[in-house]
């Protein structure tokens, strides 16, 4: 299937996303940057403020282009195709095979049927960022 020309804007959006707290730093240095306000999550408004914040978008135009990224990967992995977003991550979707489980109330044992999920695998670059070992 041929990728569309929007992809490679998504990707651009994803780049901007997550580029080093530094470089923003160094590239924005009289910005304010918006963090979660809300505790240990950021919220999807959270996300559009700091989008804003980064890119000089209004947060209107930062909402549409954080919409159509995400409408982007889950339309591309609904499609059986994985989106890879170097250093990033990759996401994909995932055949669960049907297993026996158990009813929590009754103790009766239960057929799961198979069900394809989406899953998400880190990239090193975002691994070495969480860790704290900057690449």
């Amino acid at each position: 299937m041929p990728k569309s020309p929007f992809f490679s804007h998504c990707r651009c959006l994803c780049h901007t996303l997550f580029q080093t707290h530094s470089e923003v730093q160094e590239s924005n240095s009289n910005k304010n940057f918006i963090h979660s306000t809300t505790g240990d999550t950021m919220n999807k408004s959270e996300m559009i403020d700091a989008i804003a914040a980064r890119t000089e978008l209004s947060k209107a135009a930062s909402a549409k282009a954080l919409d159509a990224v995400l409408e982007t990967i889950v339309d591309t992995v609904t499609q059986g195709e994985a989106v890879t977003l170097v250093g990033f991550g990759s996401f994909k979707a995932s055949a669960r095979a049907s297993r026996e489980g158990k009813n929590p109330k009754t103790g009766a044992k239960i057929l799961i049927p198979q069900t394809v999920v989406p899953k998400f695998a880190a990239g090193a670059t975002f691994k070495a960022r969480v860790a704290g070992k900057d690449e």
